[in-house]
């Protein structure tokens, strides 16, 4: 209901985070974009009637950073079988890095001559005391 949730659902739930997500890993900050909701349904069943929808299930936005990076991201709360799915890849000239929310303790880490999996816990990610 937006009257309770504001203008946004979509992006206002999801995409506010993968932002922050993103600029916090990367320190780069968003500075220009374009962007395009959508609707998937025009109506749902809430509480046994059917009302109209009002906010977007999905968005989709080009973006340019303050450090001259651009990027693109999908937002969607209507993708069958995610569970929560927050997803990012970085690419650069010497590396790419994969993060997956639904595979929290894993990082993917690209080169040109080999990928690897960086598994998270106390034995991989510990410094000596």
């Amino acid at each position: 209901d937006s009257k309770l949730g504001g203008a946004s659902r979509a992006f206002g739930d999801i995409g506010v985070h993968w932002c922050d997500l993103m600029e916090f890993t990367t320190g780069h900050k968003i500075t220009r974009l374009v962007a395009r909701t959508s609707r998937a349904y025009d109506q749902r069943e809430t509480g046994g009637q059917l009302s109209s929808v009002a906010t977007e299930d999905g968005a989709t936005l080009l973006f340019e950073t303050d450090k001259g990076a651009t990027g693109s991201l999908v937002v969607s709360q209507v993708s069958p079988g995610r569970k929560n799915r927050l997803w990012f890849s970085f690419d650069g000239t010497e590396a790419s890095f994969s993060f997956n929310q639904e595979r929290p303790d894993t990082l993917h880490v690209g080169r040109t001559e080999s990928s690897s999996e960086i598994a998270v816990g106390p034995q991989t990610l510990t410094t000596p005391g």
